[in-house]
């Protein structure tokens, strides 16, 4: 994968072509594992697939620890932003997120 940039210290104002950079790792997965692996992606890609499937794991386990941190936030003394009506509360900030559509 490439990009490009512009380079702000160069005066002419031109671009240089920028890679990304991957780091290699070795791990160790079952044989049953490798050859499900394959069957799926095929074996030219399985770095993609294993990246894919971390990337996966590590926002799933961001999500979840952000969970656990709000837990015991609100006091349970019935006093809650959105009132006695959750579903109207609910609706209201849906339509106020102006990244919604529809």
């Amino acid at each position: 994968m490439t990009f490009r940039r512009q380079c702000r210290d160069d005066p002419v104002g031109r671009e240089i072509v920028c890679y990304r950079v991957a780091m290699r790792v070795h791990i160790t997965l079952e044989d049953a594992l490798v050859s499900e692996i394959d069957r799926r992606v095929g074996v030219g890609r399985r770095s993609a697939y294993v990246a894919a499937a971390v990337r996966t794991a590590l926002d799933s386990e961001q999500r979840w620890e952000l969970i656990a941190s709000a837990v015991g936030t609100i006091d349970d003394n019935g006093d809650r932003p959105w009132g006695s009506d959750t579903a109207e509360w609910v609706s209201s900030q849906r339509r106020t997120d102006a990244r919604r559509v529809g």
